[in-house]
């Protein structure tokens, strides 16, 4: 063999098999991070629509000034 790349490993040899889950929601997630609860879902979710509606807002108003600048 040349000095080239090794030769490609399976992902089949390289870790072994894991049995199955025998209840996979009986666990956790399967990340570190915790879950998050109804109550914070529902505040981030009103503060992005509030934020998104601001945002709508202005880039509107760009719209109402930029009219009124050409209609002169």
């Amino acid at each position: 063999m040349g000095l080239g790349k090794p030769p490609p490993v399976r992902a089949a040899e390289s870790h072994p098999a894991l049995p199955p889950n025998p209840d996979p929601f009986a666990s956790g997630p399967p990340d570190r991070n915790p879950g998050v609860d109804r109550e914070t879902a529902r505040k981030n979710m009103s503060s992005g629509l509030v934020a998104g509606g601001f945002a709508a807002a202005v880039f509107a108003l760009c719209f109402v000034a930029a009219f009124l600048y050409i209609a002169q």
